[in-house]
């Protein structure tokens, strides 16, 4: 599964890549579930684009209005959605439709031109007619590929990722962050190591068991305190590099999921059977830190809504984990059941998989490690149009690799789009990516033009030399 992401935070399949690491339930329909989620599963389906754009209306129309109830002081009363529809051929906007919680409306030729759509799958902040809001684009191809989400993929992203855009206080986490003793990164270390993902596993099943078993919470609690503490003990620098992303998506990922049911419409009851359709029960086990973020971020919050109602507010104030918050008064239990045994083998055979995928996805950062021959194309983050897809991120000796990188960059001379070709951003070079060419290229009169699976440049570069004598491209 891929991940969408936004500059500076995260979400979806094989074109576009949810995520924001975001984690789904799987394709079949439950007629038992709540209905609301029948009808999500049932949007893969949609003959067309506008027909997915009609739900996403309903759903913004309907479920909009709660967002300050949900989250207070998280108001989308006056933020616009707007959806683009790209061509499966040509890849060209051909319709657009501006979206708020009252209209829904499609826009002009003329409105259009003054708007900057991302790739398919991708969304960026805008502000049009005054207003703030996101724009993304979809295609009809596209569509199928929606099958595992719970709700519909236009509206999900769209409550998640403005709570990043408008919602939180980023300047909070600068504060968590200066302290020096944390960190805010999003890859795992590369190999993969099983037992953090095991202890990680072990803290999210047992705090779904507590919400669903309300008489042996506690015990519950306990437990995955338990493991909590083993994971931040024994694997300390990704408990401190994970902080941020543990809060941030927790947070979000807590506010677009009850932003998708009757949060004010329904009963208690009605509340609590809706929340357990939404706990990841499929993913035996989770493949990174990230991914761990939303769900733990989820289950903890509706657990605190139940012991703290003020959790929300405190954790504006003073950010902190939503995991830890749940566990903080709670005495450790050691978990001695069955079910450890089960993740831990699961987890011995999906991350040893994982890691031989990752492998062959980056041979071609490794071949450039070992081969100085071969070139660099270094791209601008202020170049990118919209967000990025990524189907992971590790840690590869000093790199920051971003596996299947798909993104589009453009300036007045030119243009580049990757699709699913590994790059990676070096720490000291914040928001440069570096592409190794290692596919056939032509570069002549300053102008680099690459015409491969995966990799389509036409632009005109700045040829340079690193200090190991490479040559490296780079698109200004």
């Amino acid at each position: 599964m891929k991940k969408k992401i936004i500059i500076a935070t995260i979400v979806v399949g094989a074109v576009l890549a949810i995520g924001i690491g975001m984690i789904f339930m799987g394709n079949g329909v439950d007629k038992n579930s709540p209905q609301v989620i029948q009808e999500g599963k049932k949007l893969a389906k949609a003959k067309d684009v506008e027909t997915y754009v009609d739900n996403a209306f309903k759903m913004y129309k309907k479920h909009g209005p709660m967002s300050n109830d949900v989250w207070k002081g998280y108001d989308l009363k006056e933020k616009n959605i707007i959806v683009g529809e790209r061509d499966n051929k040509t890849d060209k906007v051909v319709k657009a439709w501006l979206l708020t919680q009252t209209d829904k409306k499609e826009l002009t030729k003329d409105e259009m031109k003054g708007i900057n759509f991302p790739s398919a799958g991708g969304y960026s902040p805008i502000k049009f007619e005054n207003k703030e809001g996101i724009v993304m684009s979809i295609n009809k191809g596209l569509i199928p590929m929606l099958s595992f989400m719970n709700f519909n993929y236009i509206y999900d992203v769209a409550v998640h990722e403005m709570y990043h855009f408008y919602g939180d206080n980023m300047e909070k986490y600068d504060e968590v962050v200066k302290d020096g003793a944390n960190n805010n990164e999003r890859y795992t270390a590369f190999p993969k190591e099983v037992m953090p993902r095991v202890y990680r596993k072990m803290i999210y099943d047992n705090l779904v068991l507590a919400y669903e078993n309300p008489t042996d919470e506690k015990i519950y609690l306990g437990k995955a305190k338990y493991w909590n503490e083993k994971w931040g003990k024994e694997y300390l620098d990704e408990y401190k590099q994970a902080n941020i992303t543990d809060i941030a998506e927790g947070k979000a990922r807590y506010i677009e999921y009850l932003m998708c049911i009757d949060y004010k419409g329904i009963s208690d009851k009605e509340k609590i059977e809706s929340i357990k359709y939404l706990f990841n029960k499929e993913t035996e086990v989770f493949e990174g830190s990230d991914d761990e973020s939303y769900e733990l971020g989820f289950v903890s919050g509706v657990l605190l809504d139940k012991s703290n109602p003020n959790w929300k507010k405190e954790i504006d104030e003073n950010p902190q984990r939503p995991v830890e918050m749940i566990l903080k008064d709670v005495k450790a239990v050691k978990d001695d059941s069955d079910h450890y045994d089960k993740v831990l083998k699961k987890a011995n055979s999906q991350i040893n998989k994982s890691n031989k995928k990752i492998e062959n996805k980056i041979k071609n950062i490794k071949d450039a490690e070992n081969d100085k021959n071969i070139p660099l194309l270094q791209l601008n983050n202020k170049l990118m149009n919209g967000s990025y897809t990524t189907s992971d991120f590790i840690e590869y000796e000093g790199k920051v690799v971003i596996v299947d990188f798909g993104a589009t960059f453009k300036n007045d001379n030119g243009s580049a789009k990757i699709d699913g070709v590994s790059s990676y951003v070096l720490k000291e070079q914040e928001g440069i990516y570096n592409l190794p060419l290692t596919m056939k290229y032509k570069f002549e009169n300053n102008r680099l033009i690459i015409d491969q699976k995966g990799v389509k440049v036409d632009a005109k570069v700045k040829e340079t030399k690193n200090s190991d004598g490479r040559t490296v491209y780079i698109m200004e």
